[in-house]
C-alpha cells in the first residue's frame, strides 16, 4: 500500500475544445477522501486511475472546494501521482 504522504492528488481541468490542461487543483486529503466518495469509489478502490468528475458530482465538488474550481467550458478529472 502506498503512503499517502507521498501522493499528490488534485482535480486536472482541461479545455474541451482543445483537450490543454488548463489548470490543477491541489487537494488535501480530506478533500480528496469526501469528493472519492461523492464519485461514489470506496476504500477498495486503488484509485490507480483519472476519474471523470461531471453532473451532480461535478455541482457537489464545485460547492465543497468553494471558489478554487474553475468552471466553464472544461472537463475535470479526479487524479493521484506519486510524488
Amino acid at each position: 500500500m502506498r503512503n499517502p504522504a507521498k501522493l499528490h492528488r488534485y482535480i486536472s481541468i482541461f479545455n474541451k475544445s482543445n483537450d490543454l490542461l488548463v489548470s490543477t487543483v491541489t487537494l488535501s486529503s480530506e478533500e480528496f477522501e469526501k469528493i472519492r466518495l461523492i464519485l461514489g469509489y470506496g476504500d477498495n478502490d486503488p484509485m490507480y486511475e483519472s476519474y471523470p468528475v461531471i453532473g451532480e458530482a461535478l455541482e457537489q465538488v464545485s460547492a465543497l472546494l468553494t471558489g478554487r474550481l474553475t468552471r466553464g467550458n472544461f472537463d475535470y478529472f479526479l487524479d493521484t501521482d506519486s510524488q
